[in-house]
């Protein structure tokens, strides 16, 4: 299953802590780490490993993926840049989540919040994907460089105009900053989602 998915031009990455009972030489309360990896969704194809590790170094990545050469889509963590012969490609969603968060509680305020119009363009980013699902890879390219591209500069070019409020304001822009090179790379191939959905999705019973 390995080599079949090193095989792939794009994969999917994430990790998640949790804990392991009885694990020889270390306490139960010992933070360990479940990695996923997959290939990209398709039929009759679909390839996911979970590779448990006791750390989150990035060499864990760096290992498991030295033979890979094409597109990782994971998120903001910076232990995936240790990487090598990747395109390193971001998740929409996530960068969402972290502007949701700085959203008000009270939605009399979203009209004046800078977080709740950078989630309002991600939705809007979406709306444009999800109209070019079932076109040709070629379509799909085209649709996103004329709908999409702007929106991202627009997006981009508002967040750049912030001044953050809030501490979890302030962390959002931060991670956006430091994100968006990789947002913009599934721009380059219609095969490459714009999020990492696909392992989130794989990881989540480990992560509940």
């Amino acid at each position: 299953m390995t080599k079949r998915l090193l095989s792939e031009d794009i994969i999917h990455a994430d990790e998640t802590p949790f804990q392991v009972l009885h694990e020889e030489g270390r306490k139960a309360t010992t933070k360990s780490e479940m990695w996923v990896y997959c290939n990209k969704k398709n039929e009759g194809k679909n390839i996911i490993i979970f590779d448990y590790k006791p750390t989150r170094k990035g060499a864990n990545a760096r290992d498991f993926l030295k033979d890979f050469i094409g597109y990782l889509i994971c998120d903001g963590y910076p232990g995936y840049n240790l990487v090598e012969n990747v395109k390193r490609c971001g998740c929409l969603t996530h960068f969402r989540r972290y502007f949701f968060k700085a959203m008000p509680e009270d939605k009399s305020l979203y009209s004046t919040s800078a977080a709740y119009k950078v989630v309002n363009f991600v939705d809007r980013i979406y709306h444009e994907e999800n109209k070019l699902k079932d076109c040709t890879a070629e379509e799909r390219y085209a649709g996103r460089q004329a709908k999409i591209k702007p929106l991202l500069d627009e997006m981009f070019a508002y967040i750049e105009s912030i001044t953050a409020s809030s501490a979890a304001l302030k962390k959002a822009v931060v991670y956006a900053n430091n994100e968006k090179k990789y947002l913009y790379t599934f721009l380059e191939n219609p095969e490459v989602p714009p999020d990492n959905n696909r392992a989130e999705n794989a990881i989540r019973p480990f992560t509940l």
